[in-house]
């Protein structure tokens, strides 16, 4: 399987709605559901950086 460039890209919200961060990345993937799983690494990643607790993850897929 060859890998294809793809974007990933996450916001994040606190529990009112308002907005805190959001970052996007060019990544190569072999799946769509590889990318995802990058997705979800990378805003996780993000969210442990910034020493947020209590978080929910959401995926559009």
């Amino acid at each position: 399987m060859s890998d294809k460039h793809m974007g990933i890209g996450f916001l994040c919200c606190n529990h009112a709605g308002g907005f805190i961060g959001a970052r996007s990345i060019s990544c190569h993937a072999g799946s769509a559901e590889e990318c995802e799983g990058l997705a979800l690494l990378e805003a996780m990643k993000w969210a442990i950086s910034k020493d947020l607790k209590d978080v929910i993850f959401e995926g559009d897929s």
